[in-house]
């Protein structure tokens, strides 16, 4: 079967598109550091875990200690200390970055 020429040049585009696109980099773009292996088996194995229970543990004592803290005017301390900074250490990091 043959192709009609309207179809072989739209194809011949794409290809070209294509194959140019793979050779372009994005600009300005901060250039991608790698990260040791055994540092995001540790981060996963390890840190990741403990930072679960930094939270759960974070969490229990922030129970009682917020009405203390609040009567203070402490309130915000005792939420950053307890749960926004476990929080952070676990979940919002890259992976791998100690």
């Amino acid at each position: 079967m043959r192709r009609s020429r309207r179809t072989r040049v739209a194809v011949a585009i794409t290809i070209a598109v294509l194959s140019l696109s793979a050779t372009v980099s994005p600009a300005g773009a901060e250039p991608r550091t790698t990260v040791d292996p055994m540092r995001r088996a540790y981060d996963v194995v390890v840190l990741r875990p403990l930072g679960l229970v930094q939270v759960v543990v974070g969490a229990v004592f922030f129970v009682p200690a917020f009405p203390i803290a609040a009567l203070f005017g402490a309130g915000d301390d005792a939420f950053r200390i307890c749960i926004e900074q476990p929080v952070a250490r676990t979940f919002r990091r890259p992976l791998g970055e100690l």
